[in-house]
């Protein structure tokens, strides 16, 4: 990255409170200035403090499934996927699944974390019956919780009514205030727009694809899309990440959903090639890093991915 002064970056950031235009020149700057000033991030470089983010895709794509398991990683605070997270306590307000069948869903689930301490005081589950679905009830149940990650799942059963856009435009008024307010970061689950024909799912063109209401996608801080891999594997899914605080957004992920435990794990390219690489040259290349990248160039994927399987390796 380049080499930024500190001079350079208090005289752009003077140029923002003053809402002044920012050079072609200085937008390395911008850039360096925005990811200095994000807060940690709970999990991925993606979900920010106060910040929002959407979860969307078709139904049947293990959206809540994924957040489940996902969020139940941050209450306990161990890594998901091999990535870490930051401890923080979660409220899961949930509204689509029945309320028995979601119970018996995350038993399976919260297995990793029973000997976890305080863990069922960190991950906190509450179904939505159709009177609980007010702005006023979900501001009592942050109140009572005091959570610092609340998910709500999915947004469609909290819009009801004709005018379906002046009620996203007040719904999505008071997820400001809840984020500013309560300093939390926010997760919504939505559903994606059903193509007119069947085709091969994408995740390009993640906000165009977001269901509905056109203000949303420019309204979160992320956009996290998923989607089935092949119609023909119902259990392996891709996750893809917009995010627009990072210079860099994150890599996709694949994930096999395993329904015996109803855990996911990773999918990596050639894992097996790479793993046979990295053993036959670990004594070739003394230096762990050297050996990254030149795995990395051999089978063109991120050093990131290289790592994640250096540390499989390795423990």
């Amino acid at each position: 990255m380049m080499y930024v002064s500190e001079k350079e970056k208090h005289d752009v950031r003077l140029k923002l409170l003053a809402h002044k235009p920012i050079d072609a020149g200085e937008l390395h700057i911008l850039a360096q200035i925005r990811n200095e000033d994000l807060p940690p991030s709970v999990w991925h470089d993606t979900l920010y403090s106060c910040s929002k983010t959407i979860v969307h895709g078709l139904p049947k794509r293990h959206k809540t499934n994924w957040l489940i398991t996902l969020t139940m990683a941050i209450a306990s605070g161990t890594p998901h996927l091999n990535r870490e997270t930051i401890a923080s306590k979660v409220l899961y307000l949930s509204a689509e699944q029945k309320e028995w069948n979601l119970g018996i869903r995350c038993q399976p689930m919260m297995l990793p974390y029973a000997n976890v301490k305080g863990f069922n005081k960190k991950w906190r589950l509450l179904y939505l019956y159709s009177e609980m679905r007010t702005q006023n009830y979900i501001e009592k149940m942050v109140n009572i919780e005091k959570p610092e990650v609340l998910v709500l799942d999915p947004l469609q059963q909290l819009i009801i009514g004709e005018n379906k856009q002046e009620i996203v435009d007040n719904w999505l008024t008071f997820f400001d205030h809840l984020c500013d307010t309560y300093n939390i970061t926010l997760i919504i689950v939505h559903h994606s727009r059903k193509p007119e024909q069947k085709v091969q799912e994408s995740l390009n063109d993640m906000i165009s694809n977001i269901r509905g209401f056109g203000k949303l996608g420019g309204w979160a801080n992320n956009i996290i899309g998923v989607i089935r891999t092949s119609p023909r594997v119902k259990d392996t899914i891709s996750i893809g990440f917009e995010c627009r605080d990072a210079i860099e957004s994150p890599e996709d992920i694949t994930l096999n959903f395993n329904r015996s435990n109803c855990l996911f794990s990773e999918v990596i390219p050639r894992s097996d090639h790479i793993e046979t690489f990295l053993l036959e040259n670990c004594k070739k290349y003394n230096a762990t890093t050297k050996l990254i990248k030149i795995c990395a160039t051999e089978f063109d994927v991120s050093e990131a991915t290289i790592w994640r399987v250096w540390s499989e390796l390795s423990t």
